[in-house]
């Protein structure tokens, strides 16, 4: 197992493999429990951590919650919303009466154009994924400047490292936010 053990080397498992006795553990994501025994069900490195087996995706996909702060660029613009790409699963979807500005109905393109960056929260998923985004709110805004580099999610805890040490080196370096 990795990191929740020290000195233990990491185990790469695949769909259906069986990780091991189910006893005195629980399963985490990735993880379902049959028969006594745990079972993979993603391919990823098996890690144990408080006693919780789980598996970190070599591959995923961003699922969004209610809450979360994400850039996201207009990937299409109709007369009163704009589709943003997420970088998820799904596209999130701006509604005018969601946006930072004043607009008229026909002149959502007046205001962002495809292609166009902006800072959102996810205000809401519902049961058939789709997701609306607000930019109403301190701090969300469309981003004029800079570049936008795609991690995927699964590496994000990375690029964190620990107690978010990575993370405050590049902003120091890159004179970022």
């Amino acid at each position: 197992m990795s990191q929740g053990q020290t000195g233990a080397e990491q185990r790469l498992v695949t769909p259906g493999m069986v990780i091991g006795p189910s006893a005195g553990k629980r399963a985490g994501s990735g993880i379902v429990t049959a028969e006594e025994s745990m079972i993979a069900t993603q391919l990823g490195w098996l890690r144990e951590l408080n006693n919780t087996v789980s598996i970190d995706p070599i591959n995923a996909a961003y699922m969004p919650r209610s809450g979360d702060l994400v850039v996201a660029t207009v990937a299409e613009v109709r007369n009163n919303l704009w589709f943003m790409n997420i970088n998820g699963a799904f596209q999130g979807l701006l509604p005018m009466s969601l946006a930072p500005w004043k607009v008229e109905f026909g002149a959502a393109r007046q205001h962002m154009d495809v292609g166009n960056v902006v800072l959102a929260r996810v205000q809401e998923v519902d049961e058939c994924h789709n997701v609306v985004l607000t930019m109403k709110g301190v701090g969300l805004r469309r981003l004029n400047q800079g570049t936008v580099e795609s991690i995927p999610v699964q590496h994000i805890d990375r690029v964190r490292g620990d107690s978010n040490a990575l993370l405050q080196r590049m902003r120091e370096a890159c004179d970022c936010r």
